[in-house]
Order: structure tokens, then sequence, then C-alpha cells
């Protein structure tokens, strides 16, 4: 069964935060609570949850906090959860590859809004094949394996269908050919990194399934008219606005 660590010293705004799932359709995550660094980090060990909420006030250094909670379980989400209307903490969130950031007190809206992006309901585990929706079932398979290497004949064999019938048929049901949705799924988590960490532009088309940055980089500014840096920054220029605004 998938779970959640709160790990956060108010425990009021944990008590919120487990009403809020509770009452949710994530009302299926069971929910780990600590108080404390160690008493957190015990709670990923043990139960490698799928989501870890953390308020960085709880210990001087939130960077450091933060970037120890990855390094312990670096498959997991990480939320940063804070009172702090501060344009460094969430840079620093940002910089340390944080999923996301929530002003305390949280709202009903924004927790769901973010663990529909980051923790997907059914998507457990590997969608089946459905032969009498060949193309859904494509659709399916190319959301959970779009970083890795695939071709259009090979999906085409997966759901036991000639490549030109396929290919003819993704496009009628798709809008839009198999290289062009495959390309959309690798940009959509291409901005989210660029968005949500600093990671290296190489290590982010890598990571997104494309085999050569330049690559990346020339069709990145061809969908977005920017490229990946100048995205980036954009970002984070608007971001440090709004925290002035606050």
């Amino acid at each position: 069964m998938r779970s959640v660590v709160i790990l956060d010293d108010d425990t009021l705004a944990r008590h919120n935060l487990v009403s809020i799932l509770q009452q949710s359709p994530y009302a299926f995550l069971r929910v780990f609570e600590a108080a404390t660094v160690e008493g957190g980090l015990r709670c990923i060990k043990e139960h490698r949850p799928c989501a870890v909420f953390v308020d960085p006030s709880i210990q001087t250094g939130s960077d450091d906090l933060i970037r120890h909670l990855i390094l312990a379980s670096p498959h997991h989400a990480l939320v940063v959860t804070t009172q702090l209307k501060m344009f460094e903490v969430v840079y620093q969130a940002i910089n340390a590859g944080c999923q996301g950031y929530l002003l305390k007190p949280t709202s009903r809206a924004e927790v769901l809004d973010l663990l529909n992006r980051i923790v997907p309901i059914g998507q457990e585990a590997e969608a089946p094949i459905d032969l009498g929706n060949p193309i859904q079932s494509a659709v399916a398979y190319l959301e959970q394996h779009f970083a890795d290497p695939i071709t259009l004949a090979e999906l085409a064999q997966l759901v036991y269908l000639s490549p030109s019938y396929f290919s003819h048929q993704f496009k009628l049901e798709m809008q839009m050919t198999f290289v062009e949705y495959l390309t959309h799924l690798r940009m959509k988590r291409a901005k989210q990194r660029l968005r949500m960490t600093d990671l290296p532009i190489d290590m982010v088309a890598e990571e997104c399934g494309f085999r050569r940055a330049s690559y990346f980089t020339t069709q990145f500014h061809r969908i977005q008219g920017l490229s990946p840096s100048q995205y980036r920054r954009q970002f984070r220029d608007r971001l440090f606005a709004k925290s002035l605004e606050n």
C-alpha cells in the first residue's frame, strides 16, 4: 500500500494535512507523521513513501535538510510546506529538486492539485494491454515509458497491429502522430524538471528521453519559442516577482 510521510513539528499543521488527505480521493494513502528529523528519516526508510511533506524550519539549514531527505529516498516526491512567503525558501526548494511548494495554512484545493501531479491515482501498476482499445493501450504505455527508447514499430507490435495501420489509427484517434505525441510527453516532463530542479540541461534531456542535448534544445525552442535555459530563467524571474507582491 502506498504511503506519505509528514515531517513537521507543528502538530496543528500535521493534523490539517492528515484531515485533507483522509477526506479526499487520496484516502487510500497510509499517512505517517513525524515531529523530528530522525523520526522522519526512520519513517522514510521503513515505509518508502511515494511523497514526503516537510517544513524546512524543523531544522536550521533547510537546503541541507531537503537534500538529505532526497538522498535518503531519491524516488519519492518531496513537497515543502512553510509559513514563510520568502523567495529564498522557494528557490532553495527548487534547486534541491523538490516537486512542490505549499504555503501554510495549506488549502484542500492546493494539496489535491499537487497530489494529482505527483501521485496520480490508478497508476500503481503498469496498465494492461486492451486489444479492444489498442491505441489507448499504446497511449497508456507511452505515458509510463516515454523516457525509454521506443519506436513506432515496437509499440505497434506491443498492441498486435502492423506499423502502418497503427500509425494511421494513432493519428486518427490522437489528432497527432506517434512522434508528435511522444515529443509532447517528453517536453511536458522536461518543462516540469526545468521549473522544479536546477539540473543541467543535458541531464534534463537524458532523463526525459532525449539522447542528445542539442536535439532537445532545438526541439524545445521550436515548440516553446525559448531555449531550455531561457524557459527556466523566465520561470524563476516570474516566481521572484510574485514573491515580491506578497
